[in-house]
């Protein structure tokens, strides 16, 4: 199972940019963060992360994310411009423990509030902090951000019986 999160410059799939992705999957030897933001204006390097990013996802059996089929599958479809079907294929194989509680009670909450619940390490930082950091150019810490909650969704995502908060 691979897991992957992103991190942006906002809310706004049409406004706002992707800065990092991070994508993990400890049974195949995948940890890897691509930095979209820094390598903007060098479009062939650009390019060449958003290819592999996308080859990335196409090739993993499953995916996992917290959130994702709402705001990174769309905001990584719209940025890039990837086409509805290969979007379609994503969704389909994806876990996605947020969204599965919002469909089936109602009911939404934080990673943190997961991972606390069920005696897992907490989140090193928040989203809203991550723009700072892509502001600043401290791109080790916001690689690191973006990999650690990529690393803690597939831990909490691959436990067998979960406590929902």
């Amino acid at each position: 199972m691979l897991a992957f999160d992103i991190e942006t410059m906002g809310l706004s799939m049409h406004h706002h940019e992707i800065t990092v992705a991070a994508v993990y999957d400890p049974t195949k030897g995948i940890r890897h963060c691509y930095n979209f933001y820094r390598h903007r204006h060098d479009r062939t390097r650009w390019q060449r992360e958003v290819d592999d990013f996308l080859r990335t996802l196409d090739e993993a059996r499953t995916l996992c994310t917290f959130n994702g089929i709402r705001f990174d599958i769309p905001f990584i479809q719209t940025q890039f411009k990837v086409d509805p079907e290969r979007v379609g294929r994503w969704v389909l194989k994806t876990v996605d423990l947020f969204h599965r509680w919002k469909l089936l009670r109602d009911h939404t909450f934080s990673l943190d509030k997961l991972l606390i619940a069920n005696g897992l390490p907490v989140k090193t930082s928040k989203g809203c902090f991550a723009i700072d950091m892509a502001r600043q150019q401290r791109w080790d810490e916001l690689e690191d951000y973006c990999m650690n909650d990529t690393v803690l969704t597939h831990l909490v995502s691959s436990k067998e019986r979960l406590v929902i908060p």
